[in-house]
């Protein structure tokens, strides 16, 4: 056999051997790919998908207490901003735990008498404990136009607005009613509520008062 022809086989023998080895190699990494797709018995892996669907139940969850609210508290709310009230009040929940809107609106409404009756009394104690100093003067303003409270069947209270400014919380209520005190026929009036909300003391005081 000559040289050229030995030469020649041992090329080819070269040649098969790293085809060989290459067919060899991509076709168990494709075995490889297909294992790892595959559960112990052999079926297609299910994508594991738990965390998202933890995070889409957590949004549902809170969609459906969202409506909830809405659905319990719309009675109690100003038809024009039900949604930014309940922004409002899930906001005050999470840094007062214990902030209940039904039972903060029947104490509003005891305040408004409350308040209505030392100013016509001229209680002045009694007004330092329920209204904020820095406005008790200019309500002193206008206590000769309420005259005394005459019935509290007749009010109404909704929230109307509810908002955080820094470590205070804002909640304004708007008042309604025909002859509630003596001197208005027909009373509407926004009047806020204010608390800080980092102290332990849970006394809330009048801010401010609208006529709408």
């Amino acid at each position: 056999m000559s040289p050229q022809i030995i030469e020649l086989l041992i090329f080819a023998i070269i040649a098969f051997y790293i085809i060989n080895k290459l067919i060899t190699t991509l076709g168990s990494t494709s075995e490889e790919e297909q294992i790892k797709n595959k559960s112990y018995f052999g079926e297609p892996m299910i994508k594991d998908v738990t965390y998202s669907t933890v995070k889409a139940n957590k949004i549902a969850e809170k969609n459906i207490s969202r409506v909830q609210d809405i659905k319990v508290f719309k009675d109690i709310i100003v038809e024009h901003n039900i949604n930014a009230v309940v922004d409002g009040m899930e906001q005050i929940h999470k840094r007062l735990y214990s902030f209940d809107p039904v039972k903060f609106i029947n104490n509003a409404k005891t305040a408004f008498q409350m308040i209505i009756e030392a100013a016509y009394k001229k209680d002045i104690k009694e007004l330092t404990e329920l209204i904020d100093k820095r406005y008790l003067e200019e309500f002193e303003k206008i206590t000769p136009s309420y005259g005394d409270f005459f019935d509290s069947s007749a009010l109404s209270a909704k929230y109307s607005e509810i908002y955080m400014f820094g470590n205070n919380i804002f909640i304004k209520l708007l008042f309604q009613g025909k002859n509630v005190v003596d001197k208005i026929e027909n009373l509407q009036e926004e009047w806020t509520f204010t608390r800080n909300a980092n102290t332990k003391e849970v006394d809330w005081f009048l801010s401010n008062i609208e006529r709408v």
